[in-house]
């Protein structure tokens, strides 16, 4: 019985060994599929996709279009706004939007400042003027929204905003 079990593992030992120092043949040697280099990101292209979405949403909160605003923002996304606790999900973002655009705005701008980031995250920082109300009440202020690259399509991860007055 000793001998059968010195036998297997010799065999558990030629089976581990054999592969790792080959057999003695001069053939190449497999290797891992090369690397694919990923594409490098472009700034001022992914700039110009969010300064056309902020085009988008700008236009869309005049005309009351709420399916705009909604797809603006991703699945997880958060809506930090002044004077409120933060607004979390796509379905509370939904509910906020409806309640924004039942105030009436008749004027929204966005104007980007600043833009930085990667391929997962950008930020686009910069000043808004809306006007909206019976009283067409104006409002300038500052805004900073955090996109996230979600499936190949960019889309608002965090957004917040701070009037100037």
């Amino acid at each position: 019985m000793k001998n059968i079990h010195q036998v297997l593992a010799c065999l558990a030992a030629i089976i581990v060994l054999v592969p790792a120092v080959g057999c003695g043949g001069s053939g190449p040697v497999p290797s891992q599929a090369p690397a694919v280099a990923p594409a490098a990101f472009d700034l001022a292209a992914v700039a110009r996709i969010i300064k056309g979405k902020n085009d988008r949403f700008t236009a869309a909160h005049i005309t009351g279009d709420t399916a705009i605003l909604n797809g603006y923002y991703a699945q997880d996304a958060r809506v930090l706004a002044p004077n409120t606790a933060p607004v979390e999900g796509r379905a509370a973002i939904a509910r906020m939007n409806d309640e924004y655009v039942s105030f009436g705005i008749t004027e929204a701008e966005e104007t980007t400042t600043r833009i930085y980031g990667n391929a997962d995250f950008v930020v686009d920082e910069g000043n808004y003027r809306m006007r909206y109300g019976k009283d067409s009440t104006l409002e300038e202020g500052k805004y900073l929204n955090v996109w996230k690259n979600a499936d190949g399509e960019w889309r608002v991860y965090t957004n917040t905003w701070s009037p100037n007055n």
